[in-house]
């Protein structure tokens, strides 16, 4: 069940400001769509400390993963106390398919998909609600700058019903969240890789996302500066031997080149960059503050930093996976950049 945040609807209105006309009419829709959840379901919506576009795309989500259309919510607010309308829809699909069979069949038949559709109603409540706590602990200051798209919300209801595991649906409830706050942040590849994604190879994309740095938004690897090459074994000691590496490459979630290079300009200016879920910064070494005495030169001694680079979907699903230290990488890379002159620092 949802945790159910006690607020008054005028709270949640004074929440998300002023609108007009056109966005009163959906606000009685929404709130509407919170009373049927409520009263059929067993458990409210939270009114999210969020702004409006995303406290609406979680209506949304809720709306397509539930099966209850919000659309018609805008006709007539008392559907709120009435079942899912597309259910009256595998009704009458039922009734034909079902024509002349006996009642021993017919009934077969219904307990079948009523148990189907119950099992998947609830791995998608369960998704929704660890959705809804994920939004709920993050920073309400920033909206989504857009609305769900309904094709991709219909491809992840697709994935939804057939997880199995409650590590998979965590995945996924963070995926929704990050989705709902930031449309386009996950594709539909991804979506597959994460769905198909086994425990060998999430436990290796782990290991993978604690030893990566993002240099850029579109640069997210894991640095091999001091420690040799990948082709051999030099990840072994990170538990990511070369074999690893073929996984996680046929997973989708790295690039096949091992050892490709990429320079790292904000870094040479001091910017603080990602490594592991810490931020670290570059500064020039006492000993080599003569030789690399200005940014150009500063920018050219990190313009060829080797390393393992994560796939557009390995960019994407790095975001869910909880981070922590490895301090033995950190300390071999530390030595790398110190090699070229550079001291690497926490930020």
């Amino acid at each position: 069940m949802l945790y159910v945040l006690h607020a008054t609807e005028a709270t949640r209105r004074r929440r998300i400001g002023l609108m007009g006309m056109n966005n009163q009419h959906d606000d009685r829709a929404l709130f509407a769509l919170r009373e049927f959840f409520r009263n059929s379901l067993g458990f409210q919506l939270p009114p999210l400390p969020a702004p409006p576009r995303t406290a609406k795309n979680l209506d949304k989500a809720c709306s397509a993963l539930l099966d209850f259309p919000i659309a018609s919510l805008h006709a007539n607010a008392g559907l709120a106390n009435r079942a899912p309308l597309r259910s009256e829809a595998v009704t009458d699909a039922m009734r034909r398919q079902l024509r002349g069979a006996s009642n021993e069949k017919v009934a077969a038949a219904l307990e079948g998909l009523v148990a189907d559709y119950v099992e998947k109603r609830d791995r998608r409540t369960r998704v929704l609600e660890l959705a809804a706590q994920e939004i709920m602990q993050g920073s309400a200051s920033i909206d989504a700058d857009r609305f769900l798209d309904e094709d991709w919300m219909a491809f992840f209801k697709s994935k939804v019903d057939h997880l199995a595991t409650d590590e998979s649906k965590l995945f996924f409830g963070k995926v929704l969240a990050g989705e709902i706050k930031r449309p386009g942040s996950f594709s539909k590849r991804s979506l597959n890789i994460l769905a198909e994604m086994g425990p060998g190879v999430g436990h290796l994309f782990d290991t993978l996302c604690n030893i990566s740095t993002v240099v850029s938004t579109r640069h997210v690897r894991v640095m091999t500066l001091g420690l040799g090459d990948v082709g051999e074994n030099s990840l072994e000691e990170f538990g990511l031997p070369f074999e690893a590496l073929n996984h996680l490459i046929e997973a989708g979630l790295i690039f096949s080149e091992y050892n490709t290079y990429v320079d790292m300009p904000h870094a040479a200016l001091g910017h603080p960059f990602e490594l592991g879920g810490d931020f670290y910064c570059l500064h020039v070494t006492e000993e080599r503050q003569a030789e690399l005495d200005t940014p150009g030169k500063r920018a050219a001694a990190l313009g060829a930093v080797p390393g393992v680079t994560l796939s557009a979907a390995g960019r994407e699903l790095r975001a869910i996976v909880a981070k922590r230290t490895v301090h033995a990488y950190v300390q071999r890379l530390a030595t790398g950049f110190a090699e070229i002159g550079f001291d690497l620092q926490r930020a």
